[in-house]
């Protein structure tokens, strides 16, 4: 990831728990789709990111499925008029 993105820098956050367990998963869905192309370089990034933006993410304060979407779902709900 180093030579398409560049040196990542984990700046300190606002202790955001909701946000910080978000970002770990992802971390684990990297590293198991990383078995899937043998290494990340071999997978193309509109493929990488296309995967992290469906999985679900939780937008209300309870825990209802109703609560969870996508964030293709929501990106479409603010662009559209």
């Amino acid at each position: 990831m180093d030579e398409i993105l560049g040196e990542l820098v984990f700046l300190p956050t606002d202790n955001d728990r909701k946000t910080t367990g978000f970002q770990n998963h992802r971390l684990v869905d990297i590293e198991f789709w990383k078995f899937e192309y043998e290494i990340l370089e071999n997978m193309p990034i509109k493929v990488l990111a296309n995967r992290i933006n469906k999985c679900p993410i939780l937008l209300g304060k309870s825990k209802r499925m109703s609560d969870y979407t996508d964030s293709i779902s929501e990106m479409r709900k603010i662009l559209t008029p």
